[in-house]
């Protein structure tokens, strides 16, 4: 498994650990008892991806309930952190688990499994929601685990659901029963169920049609709420206000909060980044600068406008790595959410290629930068060097003064086709026949007052 790095391990181990420190809380104010609990590891390194889930069985003589935490970090983009509460009879002996909503009235929808449950106040409010539906059921769980008469209906019901669910049976074995729960698990995290819990009517039934038709009992009377809820229309939330933002935060299509949040947090980072962006870049240009022409007598100027282009290139991939501040500093309300989803698609392997690119681009450009800081003329005592070309190819090569025969002053430039311009300018003039125009680098004025006193003196002459 890959390793992850210390900071999401950190941050989901917070969450275990508010769950786990919230299952003895709610046993302690249920009067219950906690007869089993544990982790479970896929491998022997404890990372958070290899954990299959946490779970805690609390015992209330006759019956119980089963309450477990399913991380699922090691799929990417499915439901992670699922909190799901489950009936169990006869906790004590041959345990028979089973979902809640077999044992809830049939008028009684409270939602008993969540998911992305990835901030410790998600987690905190998640339990008190079980703990509400456990304090409201108490009576009823207990009649029904201590009269044998209901306990023998109870057991009907299980196999018409498993008839319904999965196939039909004449008796329950663990694998039929753990077949149940894991079709009722995954229809609960569908967007059916989603938005059936927000109140969105509408497309909850456009998601059930997308579904496969095979469905629970309860699945049979939410399908029948929503269609008297429409004709009614009604619009009922059933979930407490921090899951609800939660759940609208990632949705389908055009309503999805957090796309939108990413959007104008990179636009923000854009801003955020320019200036820490812009140090850098001039300084790995003045760095340069100054190793290249560090025992020089005369250098050029430096092009600073040659810095603009990777500027503002590496800059848009610099923003990157400012979404998180920037969506903290436009949206304080929703960062806890935000960063939930932010450290769960860490791993992911898109988001380390955006990562990885970036910083590939961002060298790219500062060694554009740096290039800039070498674009010009260095004179020294004993030889000079001419620009070198983009990104320092050819290299730059160091020259004598010996190589050159005379600097010429010229006040016509003739292009390509013959025809001659107004262009007063001094070019380098080497033995060779070579010529270097001097004033894409050099002013006249500097030419005369410094470089012209200076190559008289290495006895090179000026023509007029």
């Amino acid at each position: 498994m890959r390793k992850t790095s210390a900071v999401y391990e950190r941050f989901f181990e917070r969450v275990f650990k508010v769950f786990e420190v919230e299952m003895v809380r709610l046993a302690r104010m249920t009067q219950g008892s906690i007869i089993k609990r544990g982790r479970f590891y896929t491998t022997a390194t404890r990372e958070a991806q290899a954990l299959t889930k946490i779970q805690y069985l609390i015992d209330y003589e006759g019956y119980g309930i089963s309450l477990t935490m399913i991380p699922n970090l090691a799929i990417e983009k499915a439901a992670c952190c699922i909190v799901k509460m489950d009936f169990v009879l006869d906790p004590q002996g041959k345990a028979l688990t089973v979902s809640l909503d077999e044992v809830l009235d049939r008028d009684d929808f409270s939602p008993f499994i969540f998911q992305d449950i990835l901030s410790e106040e998600l987690m905190l409010e998640v339990v008190e929601c079980e703990m509400a539906i456990l304090r409201k059921n108490q009576a009823h769980f207990r009649d029904l685990a201590q009269d044998p008469s209901t306990r023998a209906l109870f057991i009907k019901k299980i196999l018409k659901d498993h008839s319904q669910c999965i196939e039909h049976r004449e008796t329950l074995n663990e694998e039929a029963i753990q077949a149940v729960l894991d079709f009722k698990l995954s229809h609960a995290l569908t967007p059916f169920t989603k938005n059936f819990v927000l109140g969105n009517t509408e497309e909850a039934l456009e998601s059930m049609k997308k579904m496969d038709q095979r469905f629970s009992d309860y699945d049979l009377r939410i399908i029948d709420k929503l269609s008297k809820d429409l004709k009614l229309g009604l619009r009922q939330c059933l979930v407490p206000v921090l899951t609800e933002k939660n759940y609208r935060y990632v949705s389908e299509g055009s309503r999805d909060i957090r796309t939108k949040q990413a959007r104008l947090s990179y636009e923000l980072a854009i801003i955020l980044s320019l200036l820490p962006m812009a140090i850098i870049t001039y300084f790995v240009m003045g760095l340069t600068f100054w190793i290249f022409s560090f025992d020089s007598f005369y250098t050029t100027e430096v092009n600073t406008l040659l810095a603009i282009p990777p500027l503002v290139i590496g800059n848009f991939f610099a923003a990157i790595w400012v979404r998180s501040l920037a969506h903290q500093m436009a949206f304080p309300l929703d960062h806890q959410i935000y960063l939930g989803y932010t450290m769960r698609s860490k791993h992911d392997k898109s988001e380390r290629y955006i990562k990885w690119s970036s910083l590939v681009v961002m060298v790219m450009m500062l060694s554009v930068a740096s290039w800039g800081g070498t674009n010009l003329l260095i004179f020294s005592q004993m030889n000079f060097s001419l620009a070198p070309r983009f990104m320092w190819f050819p290299p730059t090569k160091l020259i004598t003064y010996y190589e050159v025969d005379h600097l010429e002053y010229r006040f016509e430039l003739e292009n390509a086709s013959g025809d001659k311009t107004v262009y007063q300018h001094y070019v380098l003039i080497f033995k060779d026949g070579k010529e270097v125009n001097l004033k894409p680098y050099i002013s006249i004025t500097e030419c005369e007052d410094i470089l012209i006193p200076f190559f008289e003196r290495k006895n090179i002459k000026t023509i007029n």
